[in-house]
């Protein structure tokens, strides 16, 4: 079955074609400096910008208050390849991805961890001084699964230059 369009409607999808390809990239821009959205993917144009390197550490504190690494491996396969899946999904579309599910998980898994704490970080171009720079957010779960985000945001500079 072949759709028949009339000569006014086809203008309008082409139109808006041309206009949603026209717009996306300042979209798709506003998503990766604001939610640290990487440039590379969902077809944005902000990839030539920039370079995008995330991280996602775990740590937490046990029964005895001490924090400690929380290693991948210690939670079994199929958590571990959740949580990597966890990680590129991150790493892809930035805090719009929320890390709440992986944490009650781990909760779950662990039931020697008090308090769960996600590092995410972002090593971003900043193009004000041509060096490298790091923002973090630090997110933390407690044993009863409510969240609370600390809206901590460290910068710090890198001493690599765009060009070397």
């Amino acid at each position: 079955m072949v759709l028949q369009l009339s000569t006014a409607a086809r203008v309008r999808v082409a139109a808006s074609v041309v206009l949603v390809t026209m717009l996306w990239p300042f979209g798709h821009y506003f998503l990766s400096v604001r939610y640290d959205v990487n440039p590379w993917k969902l077809w944005g144009m902000a990839m030539y910008c920039t370079t995008h390197e995330t991280t996602l550490h775990f740590t937490y504190r046990g029964d005895d208050g001490e924090i400690r690494p929380l290693a991948l491996d210690s939670l079994g396969p199929e958590l571990r390849a959740r949580a990597l899946q966890h990680y590129r999904r991150r790493a892809t579309l930035g805090r719009l991805y929320p890390l709440d599910g992986l944490a009650r998980e781990i909760l779950a898994a662990r039931p020697d961890v008090d308090e769960l704490i996600m590092k995410s970080g972002v090593k971003r171009l900043d193009a004000a001084s041509g060096r490298f720079a790091r923002s973090e957010r630090m997110h933390r779960y407690a044993r009863e699964n409510r969240m609370v985000e600390l809206e901590s945001t460290v910068q710090s500079n890198d001493r690599r230059r765009w060009s070397d």
